[in-house]
């Protein structure tokens, strides 16, 4: 999936270069979703990413450790209920 698609399939998690060009539109998009995104990025972040509110923001290089573990967030968030 790019930034360029018309609209995100039905998807739990997205792991996102917000320095791409499409990447924070995308992230936008996703988040109106209530969908959870994970940024990497090399460069480290910055107010526009972080109003987004990731599930968490992965400075490459990162481990396979750190990036299990955001996926592992960003599962919980989807499979947890909405607060009412």
């Amino acid at each position: 999936m790019n930034g360029n698609d018309e609209e995100p399939g039905d998807i739990d998690v997205a792991v996102i270069e917000p320095g791409d060009g499409s990447g924070l539109p995308l992230a936008r998009r996703l988040r109106d979703r209530d969908r959870p995104v994970v940024f990497t990025s090399i460069f480290p972040p910055d107010d526009r990413s972080l109003d987004l509110t990731p599930v968490a923001y992965l400075v490459k290089p990162f481990s396979l450790f750190d990036l299990e573990n955001a996926l592992g967030s960003a599962i919980d968030q989807v499979r947890r209920p909405a607060a009412v």
